[in-house]
């Protein structure tokens, strides 16, 4: 289960947003962005920003709860 800001950063890397842009808009630095990435990969068992994205492109993005 992803976490509040983990849910974020998906949902802005899935909307089209590159990191630096997601960070900004995130009000965090792209590092930290970059180490959300790294637990939602691990979290969702995927390699990289392509295999998220693509594992998500037919469900949508997480919800938040």
């Amino acid at each position: 289960r992803l976490s509040p800001r983990q849910q974020d950063v998906v949902r802005l890397l899935v909307a089209g947003h590159p990191v630096p842009e997601a960070a900004e808009l995130l009000g965090l630095s792209v590092h930290t962005v970059r180490g959300h990435m790294k637990v939602i990969f691990s979290k969702l068992g995927v390699q990289g920003q392509v295999a998220l994205l693509s594992k998500l492109a037919g469900h949508g993005a997480p919800r938040r709860r």
